[in-house]
């Protein structure tokens, strides 16, 4: 066989490998990691559709500060960021399109914090979070929880998140992502400190700016779309799914709720008039620097929807390099 019928073969069988590897699911009840790559730019120009689960209707925000209050980087400013959040009309588009027959989006409420000032620090994985989560509840330290509360995580900049080997705020890793437990159905978002790392990789502008664009982007995605075992609002092309924010990576503006407050937020899909706003087209118009924002989902195996798994390939000479997505 000739060297140029050998390399042929060779990117062949590689070719039937990463197909094997990208179809792999395994039948257990654990949960799985799925990666969703926030670019900027749509994967379809379809509308994003309805797969049936449930949404939030009365979103319950209550954040959890690890590592502590006063070690948490703008923690004073988040409780009022997300006390303004949960009343103001960046809900009024959403409530009008993406409620379902059953259950109606409205404006919710802030219903308090936890100074967890115990908390793991350094490296810290994603099982440990939800096992966290699981015994402050049990404990009666933070609520009990519904199909409305979720749990906002903001870190201190001593600790990475780690997500199966995919950290926080590093080369190939993301800047935040929301999850559930499917035991209890918890939901909470991961938002690490944004004044390090975060800083360098999630985009420009301040490591306040940055945190509420993010924040806003997992809040949204929780009342459309909370429990990754029973799709409710998401976009699926293949083997990737797309949330509302997602479709819309890298459009921050500048936003005033009823109180006059101004944040930076991020826009979000819209079907009805097949573009990114946040309000309205028209009342937006002090835009934000660009940012990325890479997330991390995590759904339960037996029901999964999607595996974002992407094997390049670049081959020359004798070698090849696999990068996964």
């Amino acid at each position: 066989m000739s060297p140029l019928s050998c390399y042929i073969t060779f990117l062949l069988l590689i070719g039937q490998l990463s197909y094997v590897l990208s179809q792999y699911i395994p039948n257990t009840s654990e949960n799985f990691l799925l990666t969703a790559s926030n670019s900027g730019s749509r994967i379809s120009k379809e509308k994003i559709q309805y797969g049936g689960g449930t949404i939030i209707s009365k979103i319950k925000v209550f954040v959890v500060f690890w590592g502590g209050l006063n070690n948490v980087i703008h923690a004073d400013r988040y409780i009022k960021f997300y006390k303004d959040l949960v009343d103001s009309p960046y809900f009024d588009w959403i409530a009008d399109e993406y409620s379902t027959k059953s259950q109606t989006i409205q404006k919710g409420d802030f219903i308090g914090y936890y100074s967890y000032q115990n908390a793991p620090q350094g490296n810290v994985s994603d099982k440990t979070i939800q096992t966290t989560l699981a015994n402050l509840i049990n404990y009666g330290d933070i609520p009990s929880p519904d199909d409305n509360t979720y749990f906002a995580i903001h870190f201190t900049p001593n600790t990475t998140i780690n997500v199966f080997n995919v950290k926080s705020c590093a080369v190939g890793g993301f800047c935040s992502y929301h999850s559930s437990i499917k035991v209890g159905r918890v939901i909470y978002g991961v938002m690490p400190d944004f004044s390090g790392s975060c800083l360098q990789m999630c985009g420009k502008g301040t490591s306040w700016d940055i945190g509420t664009s993010a924040a806003s982007h997992e809040f949204l995605e929780v009342i459309t779309n909370p429990f990754f075992f029973e799709l409710a609002w998401g976009e699926i092309n293949g083997n990737s799914i797309q949330e509302l924010a997602d479709n819309c990576n890298q459009e921050q503006y500048l936003y005033q709720t009823n109180n006059g407050m101004q944040y930076t937020l991020q826009k979000m899909w819209s079907n009805k008039y097949e573009s990114c706003y946040v309000t309205s087209p028209n009342n937006i118009t002090n835009s934000m620097p660009t940012q990325i924002n890479n997330e991390i989902l995590q759904v339960n195996a037996a029901k999964v929807v999607s595996l974002d798994l992407l094997i390049f390939f670049l081959a020359f000479g004798a070698g090849f390099f696999i990068t996964i997505v």
